[in-house]
C-alpha cells in the first residue's frame, strides 16, 4: 500500500499541469531559440561631408592666396634691391642699411610662407590660419609702407650725393674768389654770391637731414594713417627740392658774375 501511494504521488508531481504525456514530452525537449543581432553603423550625412570638403577647399584657397601675396611682395622687394645695387649715387653705408632692412623682410616673409604652407587644420581656419595670412599686411606692409619708404630713402641717398657735390662746388667758388682778388679784381659781387651759395648749401644739408629723420621714423604701424603717413615727409622733400633749385641758381649766378668780371 505504501508503495502504491508513493507511485501515485510521484506520477501526480510529474504530470501536474500537463494534460497529456505528449505535453510533458514537448516541455522536456530542448527549446530552439533564434537570436537575431541587429548592428547599426553610424553614417555621416552628405551634408556633413560636403561641409568638411568645403572647409578644406577654403583652407587651400587661403593658403594659395597667402603664397601669392608673399611671392609678389618678395618680387617687388628684389626689384628695389636691384635698383639700390645698381645705383651710382647711394653711398655704400646708405645702401648697406637699406639692403639689410629689405633682406630682413624677405627672410621674415619666407618664414611666414613656410608657416602658412604647413597649416593643415581646416577646423581652425579662423583662429589660426587667417591670423598668419594677416601678418603679411600687419607685420610687413610692403606696399603700404616699406616700398614707398625705401624708395624715398634711395632718393634721400641721391640728395646726399648732391649735397656732397654742392659742398665741392662751394670750395671751388671760394678758390675762385681768392683768385679774382689776387688778380686785382673787385670781387664784392663774387663774395656776395659765394656767401649766399654757402648759406643755401647749409640749408639744403639741414633740410635733407630733417626729411631723412622723419622718413626713418615711419614704421609699418603707420599704415593706419593711410596716404597721410607720408604727407609730412613728402612736404619735407619738396622743401629740399626747392633748396636744391635755389642752390643751383646761386651757382649759376656765380659763374655768370665770374665770367663778367674777367670779360669772358
Amino acid at each position: 500500500m505504501r508503495k502504491t501511494i508513493l507511485s501515485l504521488t510521484t506520477l501526480a508531481v510529474l504530470t501536474m499541469g500537463f494534460g497529456t504525456a505528449a505535453d510533458a514530452q514537448t516541455v522536456s525537449a530542448t527549446p530552439t531559440v533564434t537570436v537575431t543581432v541587429v548592428t547599426t553603423t553610424p553614417t555621416v550625412t552628405n551634408k556633413v561631408l560636403a561641409a568638411a570638403a568645403n572647409q578644406k577647399t577654403r583652407m587651400q584657397n587661403i593658403i594659395t592666396k597667402g603664397d601669392t601675396y608673399i611671392t609678389d611682395r618678395i618680387k617687388s622687394i628684389n626689384a628695389l634691391i636691384t635698383d639700390i645695387n645698381t645705383s651710382k649715387v647711394a653711398s655704400s653705408t646708405e645702401a648697406e642699411s637699406d639692403l639689410t632692412a629689405l633682406n630682413a623682410d624677405i627672410t621674415g616673409l619666407n618664414a611666414l610662407k613656410a608657416q602658412i604652407d604647413a597649416f593643415n587644420d581646416s577646423a581652425n581656419i579662423k583662429t589660426d590660419l587667417l591670423p598668419l595670412v594677416q601678418q603679411i599686411f600687419t607685420t610687413y606692409r610692403v606696399y603700404a609702407i616699406e616700398l614707398p619708404k625705401d624708395h624715398l630713402l634711395l632718393h634721400a641717398a641721391i640728395l646726399n650725393t648732391l649735397n656732397t657735390n654742392f659742398t665741392t662746388a662751394e670750395q671751388r667758388m671760394t678758390q675762385d674768389v681768392t683768385y679774382a682778388i689776387g688778380q686785382g679784381k673787385t670781387a664784392t659781387g663774387l663774395q656776395a654770391d659765394d656767401a649766399k651759395y654757402t648759406a643755401d648749401v647749409t640749408k639744403f644739408n639741414t633740410d635733407v637731414g630733417i626729411a631723412e629723420t622723419a622718413l626713418n621714423a615711419i614704421t609699418p604701424a603707420d599704415y593706419t594713417k593711410g596716404a597721410s603717413a607720408f604727407t609730412a615727409v613728402k612736404a619735407d622733400f619738396a622743401t629740399v627740392h626747392a633748396d636744391a633749385g635755389t642752390t643751383h641758381a646761386d651757382f649759376t649766378q656765380f659763374i655768370k658774375d665770374f665770367k663778367a668780371l674777367f670779360g669772358l
